[in-house]
């Protein structure tokens, strides 16, 4: 699941926290502008599986998506 960290209402860290929340293992992926490494840590003790930094490139975006999809399919 691809999620803008900073939706209105529900951003993408607490909405995170809510999946983990539910016992859901589903990959999630941020995407932000901040390119910061401090953002990536926040992602990920949100419990995300990765972030992404504005721009995000097609060739990124698939590569990304490949991969947790073949986890997924992996852990079938």
């Amino acid at each position: 699941m691809l999620s803008d960290v900073n939706m209105p209402n529900m951003d993408g860290y607490r909405l995170t926290q809510r999946i983990r929340q539910l016992g859901l293992t589903l990959p999630v992926v941020g995407v932000t502008a901040n390119a910061l490494a401090e953002e990536r840590q926040r992602c990920l003790e949100s419990g995300m599986d990765s972030c992404l930094s504005k721009p995000v490139t097609l060739d990124i975006l698939k590569q990304t998506v490949d991969l947790y999809a073949a986890r997924v399919r992996s852990g079938r």
